[in-house]
C-alpha cells in the first residue's frame, strides 16, 4: 500500500502544497520531496496525515487503519468525516434517482434481502385470499418462486428462534392494550400500505449504510451524484462554523 501512496504522492507532486519548516529553506526538487514524504508516512505517519492526508485519494486512508496509534486515529477521524457525509450523500442521490419507485423496492426484492422484515412489516398482514402466483406465471417461474419463498419461510423461521432465546422473559402484555381494531377494508389497506412503507424507509436507510449487497463502489467514487445543492449547503455551513 505504501507503493501506492507514493505513486499517488509522485503523480500529483506538482499540485500537493509542501511547506518546509524553516522560512528560509530553499525549495526542495520534486524527488527530494518525495523523499522527505516516504521517510515521513514510514517512520511518523501522524505527522505525515497532518501534512499531507487531506490531499490523498480517500481509499488509500485504508492503509492506516490498523495503526494503533493515537495521533493516526486522531487525524483519520478527522480526514474521514466529510467523506462518510460525501459518500452517504451520494448514495442517497443515487436510491432517488434509480432505486426508489424501483424493482429494488417491490415485494419480492424486500422479501429476499431480509426476510424476517418482511414477515414483520407486510406478510402477517397481507389477507390469506391472496394467491402466491399470477395465472400467467409460468412453471419454471413458480418452481423458482417457491425456492425462494422456501430460502423466505427459513430465514423467517431461524430469526424467529434466535429472538425467543433472546428475550425468554418477554412481559406479557394485557389483552386491554392491544392497537385499535381495523374494522373496515379501507383502514385494513391503509395499515398496510403504511406498513410497508415503513419497511422501504427501513431498507432505503439500510442500503445508504452501505449494509446491502450491492456494488458501492460504482456510486461511492462516482462524482456524478453529488448532490450541488447539498454541496452548496455544506459548504456555506463549514464557512459560517469558521467564523464563531
Amino acid at each position: 500500500m505504501t507503493s501506492l501512496i507514493l505513486d499517488y504522492l509522485r503523480a500529483n507532486i506538482d499540485i500537493i502544497p509542501y511547506k518546509t519548516l524553516r522560512p528560509d529553506e530553499h525549495d526542495l526538487s520534486n524527488e527530494d520531496k518525495l523523499t522527505h514524504m516516504d521517510h515521513l508516512l514510514t517512520h511518523d505517519p501522524g505527522l505525515f496525515l497532518s501534512k499531507w492526508g487531506k490531499y490523498l485519494d480517500p481509499s488509500l486512508l485504508d492503509y492506516f487503519q490498523s495503526m494503533d496509534d493515537y495521533e493516526v486515529k486522531f487525524h483519520l477521524s478527522q480526514l474521514q468525516a466529510p467523506v462518510k457525509k460525501n459518500v452517504r450523500n451520494r448514495r442517497y442521490e443515487y436510491l432517488k434517482r434509480y432505486l426508489r419507485n424501483s424493482e429494488y423496492f417491490s415485494d419480492e426484492a424486500m422479501q429476499l434481502r431480509d426476510p424476517f422484515l418482511f414477515d414483520v412489516f407486510v406478510r402477517q398482514h397481507q389477507p390469506e385470499e391472496i394467491q402466491p402466483f399470477e395465472e400467467d406465471v409460468t412453471l419454471v417461474e413458480r418452481i423458482l418462486g417457491n425456492i425462494d419463498r422456501q430460502y423466505v419461510d427459513e430465514e423467517v423461521k431461524t430469526q424467529k428462534i434466535r429472538e425467543e432465546e433472546q428475550f425468554q422473559e418477554e412481559e406479557e402484555d394485557s389483552d386491554d392494550e392491544e392497537s385499535d381494531v381495523l374494522e373496515t377494508e379501507k383502514d385494513r389497506e391503509a395499515f398496510r400500505e403504511e406498513q410497508r412503507m415503513e419497511l422501504v424507509r427501513l431498507l432505503e436507510e439500510r442500503f445508504i449504510a452501505g449494509k446491502d449487497d450491492f456494488n458501492y463502489d460504482e456510486v461511492d467514487n462516482n462524482e456524478a451524484y453529488d448532490d450541488l445543492n447539498q454541496l452548496d449547503q455544506d459548504m456555506q455551513d463549514k464557512y459560517f462554523d469558521s467564523d464563531e
